[in-house]
């Protein structure tokens, strides 16, 4: 059964990410527009139609910004195509992880990532808001975080959902909101004694970020 499980969610991982790789260009409705974006921040000063137009600016505490990063980190290794694709890949396997932690800590069988993972094609990922859809898996990771917290509080896990959150701001300023919103409803409705209520300022960092 553990061998059918793995075999199982490893060809739907394939099965999702094999879109992202096939063809000159990802096919997302907005995957184009987010390329233009990422190649001007990469090679802003080096393309003659934009060197005039494009300043780099070393202003770090920004969110939306992480594909950018990730392709500024790759390049010149990986141009800006393929570093959104990897990002993407990323997303999706992550997003794979986040759910069976989720399931995990909430004692659902584990099966329920077959029921999960194929609707990552539809809604935000099929208009191809690529920073929007790395929400996904951090709040799949914040959510069973913000419970352990509640209810037992270690140091590690109040240290990871502090990161988890941060990291939520820097992907995407609006699809943050949500993350926060329900983290911060979860780890209420979680808590055993209410003398514990000050581990809620694990989600101050992120939320004074974005504010």
């Amino acid at each position: 059964a553990n061998i059918f499980f793995w075999t199982g969610l490893l060809a739907m991982l394939t099965a999702l990410i094999a879109p992202v790789w096939i063809g000159t260009i990802t096919p997302l409705t907005d995957f184009g527009g987010h390329l233009q974006m990422v190649d001007a921040l990469v090679r802003g000063e080096t393309l003659p139609a934009l060197d005039s137009r494009v300043l780099p600016r070393e202003e770090w505490l920004v969110p939306n910004l992480l594909p950018g990063r990730l392709a500024q980190f790759f390049y010149p290794w990986l141009g800006p195509n393929e570093s959104l694709r990897l990002f993407l890949t990323l997303v999706v396997v992550s997003l794979a992880a986040a759910l069976l932690f989720t399931l995990r800590e909430f004692e659902r069988p584990r099966t329920h990532v077959f029921v999960a993972l194929p609707f990552f094609w539809g809604g935000m990922t099929g208009l191809g808001l690529l920073n929007y859809i790395g929400i996904y898996p951090l709040l799949f990771f914040a959510l069973p975080l913000a419970r352990r917290v509640g209810q037992h509080g270690t140091k590690a896990d109040m240290a990871w959902l502090v990161a988890v959150t941060m990291l939520a701001f820097f992907m995407h300023g609006v699809g943050f909101l949500f993350v926060i919103g329900l983290t911060a409803l979860c780890l209420v409705l979680s808590l055993t004694d209410k003398r514990t209520s000050w581990r809620l300022l694990c989600l101050a960092p992120a939320l004074s970020s974005w504010l």
